[in-house]
């Protein structure tokens, strides 16, 4: 009996050993069964991160390239602008140069009207022939000379002609009395009402003449 208790004694000794060991065993497994999914999780991440990485270069590529075409943009708006800005001092100084022609069409036009109202006004009184001087018949005359050169306005009204014969003026320098007309600053409506106003005295300075 003695004999058994001690082989119970070790038997059970052993086998409490035995237990330890297979709980060990057991925890030992469940760790590496825990270590094995973090790897597997691991895995995952670094897969997920690599395609990430791809999406993420993929949009680096993208925006490279919306950045390229906002810097041509960017250059295009810039030349625009620099046009525009140019084009806007162009208009300027052509306002401006429209404006002083507009000035001297209306100061001309004044003094057309002027000299027009002084024939009539010399026509109605019958002022003496022998105080004017005769020339030929495409020119206008007043005491002493003429007003406009013995060439016809008329030469001037197309524009290319007038824009060739720009240096040539239609009216003779040495008169004190008439405006200097340039038919190449006019436009052909200008031209236009201004050979109306020089037929028109033209026809005075005939009726006169005959008188």
């Amino acid at each position: 009996k003695r004999n058994n208790m001690i082989l119970n004694y070790k038997f059970n000794k052993m086998l409490e050993g035995a237990k330890e060991k297979v709980s060990q065993l057991e925890n030992k497994i469940q760790s590496n069964k825990r270590k094995n999914n973090q790897s597997n999780d691991l895995h995952l991440i670094v897969q997920e991160l690599k395609d990430d990485e791809k999406v993420a270069s993929t949009l680096i590529k993208k925006l490279d390239g919306i950045d390229t075409n906002l810097n041509k943009e960017k250059d295009t708006n810039d030349l625009f602008t620099t046009y525009i800005k140019r084009k806007k001092e162009e208009l300027k100084k052509w306002n401006k140069e429209n404006l002083k022609i507009s000035y001297e069409i209306e100061d001309m036009l004044e003094k057309i009207e002027t000299l027009k109202a002084s024939k009539y006004k010399e026509s109605q009184e019958g002022l003496n022939k022998s105080k004017r001087t005769s020339i030929p018949n495409n020119s206008i005359m007043y005491k002493g000379g003429s007003y406009i050169q013995n060439e016809s306005p008329s030469r001037y009204t197309d524009k290319a002609q007038r824009m060739k014969n720009s240096h040539v003026s239609a009216y003779s320098k040495e008169s004190l009395f008439y405006p200097q007309v340039d038919f190449s600053k006019l436009t052909d409506e200008q031209a236009e009402i201004i050979q109306g106003y020089i037929r028109e005295i033209k026809l005075l300075d005939n009726d006169l003449s005959r008188k």
